[in-house]
């Protein structure tokens, strides 16, 4: 099922997109928080999974983040955003290796909710995968507090209208 498309964004107004789906905005984040740690002057690409059926959305929703100006969005960085390509997973380890991280926090984000505690200790594999971030927001749970909180950046800055 493809829902209707809507306008909507953290990052400006997109013109579709599905705003329903869990990922529609960590995928602006994502390409954001990426950028923000792009060498200046250099450029930051993307490479995303063709056999996926998320393809389709993401080769739309990169094109239009990329086209999209939006002066007062407060992105410094975007001048940094590059290419985005899909290549077949299999010929590219680096999507196996962003698979397999997105498994491992699922699985501990199902045994963190099945705890009811406010944090677990991550699995061994789980924080060697971890081990590089560059800072701690690179790697985090977007749940509604933090959702809110960017919608709510988004409309300080004039750059949200719901």
């Amino acid at each position: 099922n493809v829902a209707a498309p809507r306008r909507t964004s953290t990052l400006g107004q997109l013109t579709s997109g599905c705003p329903s789906k869990s990922y529609f905005v960590p995928f602006q984040a994502c390409i954001r928080r990426v950028t923000d740690h792009a060498p200046v002057g250099g450029k930051a690409h993307f490479f995303f999974g063709l056999d996926r059926p998320f393809a389709g959305y993401a080769r739309e929703m990169f094109e239009q983040i990329k086209t999209i100006k939006v002066p007062d969005s407060g992105w410094g960085s975007k001048d940094r955003l590059g290419d985005s390509t899909f290549p077949r997973a299999s010929d590219t380890p680096q999507l196996q290796a962003a698979d397999l991280l997105v498994h491992l926090s699922y699985q501990m984000f199902l045994e963190l909710h099945a705890s009811n505690k406010d944090e677990i200790e991550l699995s061994p594999l789980l924080a060697e995968c971890m081990r590089n971030r560059q800072t701690k927001e690179d790697v985090g749970f977007q749940d509604k507090n933090c959702l809110e909180s960017l919608i709510n950046a988004a409309k300080l800055r004039g750059v949200m209208n719901l």
